[in-house]
């Protein structure tokens, strides 16, 4: 594969990944904690085969990663 098309891939993959996490964004705002039947809710909302487990996981680990941060339990790099 030419190194153009690689450039070109990650882009795309790049581009692909912060309209995912935008829709998901959207779809937690749209069906708050409380909302039956909310992960499944969310699928419909949410571009790619996502199943209501892996949007579920995926919000439980931006969970984790957001309270280890805000425990400062997270170590920064060094710039």
């Amino acid at each position: 594969m030419g190194q153009g098309k690689v450039q070109n891939a990650n882009t795309e993959t790049r581009a692909y990944g912060m309209v995912h996490d935008k829709a998901f964004e959207r779809a937690i705002v749209m069906f708050p904690y409380n909302t039956p039947n909310r992960w499944e809710k969310m699928t419909h909302h949410v571009p790619g085969n996502w199943s209501s487990k892996d949007l579920r996981q995926r919000y439980e680990k931006l969970e984790h990663e957001v309270f280890t941060i805000v425990s400062s339990q997270y170590e920064f790099p060094e710039l």
